[in-house]
């Protein structure tokens, strides 16, 4: 007998069917779905115990780095040993971050830099505020105990090899090129070396951003220096080009490091300001489609050349000034800011190199008025200060051990202490203090004056400017002047 089914009982049993045929299938995908589903969960997880020796607060935070700053996202508490446990379940990508902390209640964040990957997400970590790279003992992620290693040694090579870079600025000789090339090659080595070492890791990733280039062909002396520089600089420019073009740049901007490596052609290339104005704006051009970086290190070179009066560099900060500031083109900076920069930016023409040095009223220690130019005659050094500024007090006797050599060659030393009114008996105390020399000419701004702030820029001292014959500014520098810079330029501009 033959059963007939309706088209419903049919299309029933075919779905019946169906299931029971693809139910194997199903069951067989469940324990890779379950495990796919924990997962996703437990890759979440971040938990550190961290102990951070000699800690004078309680509070501990993670958080996220972006550029140098470091952002938190949720904190611990220390206990009665000290250590903290910082955990969350929330979906956190592998990546750069930080672990954060305060030297005191008001102070800013300092932070340790750490790796998170897929595999290592529970760790633990001691350290001591002091130092706390170079102390730090991991246990559970040896990715972010290799990287901790790499930062310090990379942040300790660098102090090194900036101090070469000066010293080549300054003296522009053969021996000081030598001396830096060859330092960064052997840096270059040693990145190498870890490179290989953490192949296909997030810490591969970060040394290849931060890669010096290969310095062998302007290390070969067969070439005359000026080629050599120019390579090098070609070399260093070049790198910072193609590192844009690569992208990744939200990557790259949560590695503290990769900013260190781009500020060692921004600020660390050139010594002609010019130069430097130059890069910066073709850097800009590059970074303009990537909005969050673009604002970032925009408002971050703005900042750091307005206080680089060394090289002139604060000339950069005028430049993007009128360029980007004035013009409207930085509309994220707010009102305050605005301000301020424009502040800055209004007392620094008449005081750049290539500028003639102004006339103003001065008052000598017998109390008579007397225009500056009448005291300029010849090279002068022209030397702004304070009796209650701290670097005026370590500036003036390391000046008083450097000039006298120069003076013999015909260098005039103009010494302008900046106190009036009621301070004022306090400049020819402190001259008398410290046994100033008496070749040098000592005054101070009239009490009914106010003219030498406006036109030498003296809103932060010491401030220094060394002066030429045809009274043309040809060195200028805010803040403490090692001995050893003054007397290196010094020596160049009387050999010149």
């Amino acid at each position: 007998m033959v059963k007939i089914c309706s088209p419903s009982v049919k299309l029933m049993g075919c779905a019946r069917c169906l299931i029971f045929k693809h139910m194997g299938k199903l069951f067989s995908w469940l324990p890779g779905l379950v495990f796919v589903l924990w997962a996703s969960h437990t890759s979440a997880q971040i938990e550190v115990l961290i102990k951070i020796r000699n800690l004078p607060t309680d509070t501990v935070w993670f958080g996220r780095t972006w550029g140098k700053r470091a952002v938190p996202m949720f904190s611990a508490t220390k206990g009665a040993d000290g250590s903290a446990r910082l955990r969350t379940d929330s979906v956190l990508q592998p990546g750069i971050y930080a672990l954060l902390f305060k030297r005191g209640r008001h102070a800013r964040f300092t932070y340790l830099s750490c790796l998170v990957t897929e595999e290592t997400r529970v760790w633990t970590i001691e350290t001591s505020v002091e130092k706390p790279y170079s102390h730090a003992i991991v246990s559970g992620n040896a990715l972010t105990e290799a990287y901790l290693r790499y930062y310090d040694e990379f942040q300790t090579r660098l102090r090194v090899r900036d101090s070469l870079n000066d010293l080549w600025r300054l003296t522009q000789t053969t021996e000081a090129f030598e001396s830096l090339t060859a330092f960064e090659q052997r840096m270059r080595s040693y990145q190498l070396r870890v490179r290989a070492a953490h192949a296909g890791t997030l810490l591969d990733s970060v040394v290849s951003w931060t890669l010096l280039p290969d310095g062998e062909a302007w290390n070969q002396n067969s070439f005359p220096l000026l080629e050599r520089q120019r390579l090098r600089e070609a070399a260093f420019h070049q790198a910072l080009q193609h590192s844009i073009r690569q992208g990744n740049l939200l990557q790259k901007m949560s590695c503290p490091l990769w900013i260190e490596w781009l500020d060692l052609t921004v600020f660390k290339l050139y010594a002609d300001p010019r130069q430097v104005a130059k890069l910066v704006d073709e850097l800009l051009k590059s970074l303009q489609p990537h909005a969050s970086v673009y604002q970032y290190y925009f408002t971050y070179m703005l900042n750091s050349f307005a206080s680089m009066s060394r090289f002139s560099l604060d000339e950069v900060f005028l430049h993007m000034y009128n360029t980007y500031v004035k013009t409207g083109k930085a509309s994220w900076l707010d009102a305050e800011q605005l301000e301020r920069y424009a502040t800055q930016a209004a007392f620094m023409p008449g005081t750049l190199v290539g500028d003639r040095a102004r006339n103003a009223l001065v008052l000598d220690r017998r109390g008579r008025k007397r225009p500056l130019d009448s005291l300029l005659g010849g090279p002068t050094l022209l030397v702004f200060w304070d009796p209650e500024c701290g670097h005026c007090q370590k500036e003036l006797p390391e000046l008083r051990q450097v000039t006298p050599a120069f003076m013999d060659r015909g260098l005039r030393v103009i010494s302008v202490c900046m106190a009036k009114g009621p301070r004022a008996a306090e400049c020819w105390a402190f001259v008398d203090s410290l046994q100033l020399p008496s070749a040098w000419i000592h005054v101070r701004e009239p009490d009914d004056e106010a003219h030498l702030s406006r036109l030498y820029n003296t809103r932060t001292i010491p401030r220094i400017y060394l002066i030429d014959e045809n009274r043309i500014i040809v060195y200028r520098r805010a803040g403490e002047v090692p001995a050893s810079e003054l007397r290196i330029v010094l020596n160049r501009f009387f050999n010149s």
